[in-house]
């Protein structure tokens, strides 16, 4: 038996798997710190397929590419960093008014519009940015998602009950056009301005 064998894969003590629990989100704009974010869905994407049937054979082909929702969980920490108030805030700014006050919605109207649009629902979020960590921590990214346009698309404030003693979460999705993935934190595509 040769005694310079090398140790196998999960013997070695340089081993260093990607752990669940190393990571962290931040938001462009969106003002919700990152010690609130208790735990998030990674990006992930559906690929479309067309076929063709000849005699008795079905052939698949690859179609569009569809970027699929992300669920952000934060913990609702009250004032100053009050979640449910951000939240309603950033989906007013949005171009949402409420139906019965007819003065906010005129106001919004000469700023940004009665009705949601694409550039103030992505401007609210900004650049979403999800990292995970390494062994050695904040110094250590080793893989960094970014999510381009994102958008809040659903808010849930989360359930009350007598019988819960729990800290009170708000779970939001939000919908994007497409993320990239690096292996690290940089810069992957020139000329694109990430925070």
């Amino acid at each position: 038996m040769a005694t310079n064998a090398k140790p196998s894969y999960w013997a070695s003590p340089n081993l260093s798997p990607k752990r669940n629990y190393k990571w962290y989100l931040s938001f462009g704009n969106l003002a919700l710190p990152t010690w609130v974010v208790k735990s998030v869905t990674k990006p992930s994407f559906s690929i479309g397929e067309a076929q063709h049937t000849y005699i008795n054979h079905t052939f698949f082909y690859p179609g569009k590419i569809s970027w699929n929702t992300v669920d952000v969980t934060v913990v609702d920490p009250g004032e100053p960093n009050d979640a449910s108030k951000r939240l309603v805030d950033a989906i007013r700014a949005s171009g949402y008014a409420y139906p019965n006050q007819p003065g906010l919605g005129q106001t919004i109207a000469r700023n940004a519009g009665v009705t949601f649009s694409k550039a103030a629902a992505t401007n609210q979020v900004g650049t979403v940015i999800l990292r995970q960590l390494g062994a050695q921590g904040f110094d250590n990214v080793i893989d960094r998602w970014t999510l381009y346009n994102a958008w809040i698309k659903d808010v849930q404030f989360g359930q009350l009950s007598y019988d819960n003693e729990d800290l009170t979460d708000v779970t939001l999705t939000l919908r994007y056009d497409w993320a990239v993935h690096n292996t690290k934190d940089d810069n992957a595509i020139p000329g694109l301005t990430q925070k």
